[in-house]
């Protein structure tokens, strides 16, 4: 029957469930659901999990773009510095000749 299945009964199916004496009990939402629902203890730690792993990784991949960063700026100042010496070394075979 479609009514076992709803959650919160409309008067049709409490109407029916009068008319063929089947015993209804209305649960209450507190009581009901008290089994299923979870603590507030529980949620503030899994909150709490989760903003520290959010944390943890937002350093590592900080750290992994600094690093990296570090890496390339340090290929780019050797890349210069080995152009700028071989101009300068071009420059002087130029004046000698």
């Amino acid at each position: 029957m479609i009514c076992a299945g709803l959650s919160s009964k409309p008067d049709v199916c409490l109407n029916f469930y009068k008319e063929e004496h089947i015993a209804y009990k209305k649960p209450s939402f507190l009581t009901a659901n008290r089994d299923h629902m979870a603590s507030v203890n529980l949620l503030i730690i899994i909150v709490v999990c989760l903003i520290v792993v959010n944390v943890i990784l937002i350093y590592c991949y900080r750290r992994c773009q600094k690093r990296e960063m570090e890496e390339n700026l340090g290929m780019q100042v050797s890349n210069a510095v080995s152009h700028y010496i071989a101009v300068n070394e071009g420059s002087n075979t130029d004046t000698r000749i």
